[in-house]
């Protein structure tokens, strides 16, 4: 599980939000720097991943190494608001990225289950952020595209414990000045949920181990 309550987090931003996109948001690093500069994180690191299947998996390897937990944001064109992502798919990837390539077999990792979803209960967060009055999406397709296929990956390689937020590439939501209180809330949530999640694992092995001292000292009489 977790070495500290306040997780080690990485973050990347895809350069890029769709089939055939090419060109970064100019504000979506900074964007991500900023969401995280007043969030109770141990490390982070910022990692730009390029539109090629290619890349993927070998950026992710070196974003991965030492995280306890991996955000990753992405721009989804045509979306109006945040869409939290609960599931990475393994299979389905057809359409080429910026290099004219495809995955083979149009799969993320060969033998690997269809779908994985993560640690974190995004439908549960999505209900507790609108009652707050925020606007997310609740969504179970990242796009069959580098978004999904980083986001399985990350997902296989980290046992689970990564999310996966896209953001809109236009519109008055993908402003710094709404968009970054918007992620700060969301993230912060997620951390919130990331501890609640440690303590129940810790109190369930403390249960366990003193369920096991307890049946050794029986059976010694």
């Amino acid at each position: 599980m977790w070495e500290t309550v306040n997780p080690k987090v990485n973050m990347h931003t895809m350069m890029g939000g769709g089939v055939g996109t090419r060109v970064q948001s100019p504000s979506n690093s900074q964007i991500s720097k900023i969401c995280f500069a007043s969030l109770p994180v141990s490390i982070l690191l910022f990692s730009p991943i390029t539109v090629q299947y290619s890349h993927v998996k070998v950026d992710l390897l070196t974003f991965l190494c030492d995280s306890q937990f991996a955000i990753h944001l992405g721009i989804a064109p045509g979306s109006r608001g945040i869409s939290l992502e609960q599931t990475g798919k393994n299979h389905g990837y057809r359409d080429r990225d910026v290099c004219a390539f495809c995955p083979v077999n149009h799969c993320c990792i060969e033998g690997g289950p269809d779908r994985l979803d993560s640690i974190i209960d995004m439908r549960s967060l999505s209900k507790d952020l609108k009652q707050m009055g925020l606007d997310v999406i609740y969504s179970r397709d990242a796009g069959r595209y580098l978004c999904d296929f980083v986001y399985y990956c990350s997902l296989h390689h980290g046992h689970v414990r990564a999310a996966f937020i896209h953001v809109p590439a236009s519109g008055s939501m993908a402003t710094p000045d709404r968009l970054v209180p918007l992620l700060q809330t969301v993230i912060q949530a997620m951390l919130n949920q990331l501890e609640a999640l440690q303590t129940e694992h810790s109190q369930h092995s403390k249960k366990t181990n003193n369920h096991f001292v307890t049946g050794q000292h029986f059976n010694q009489f």
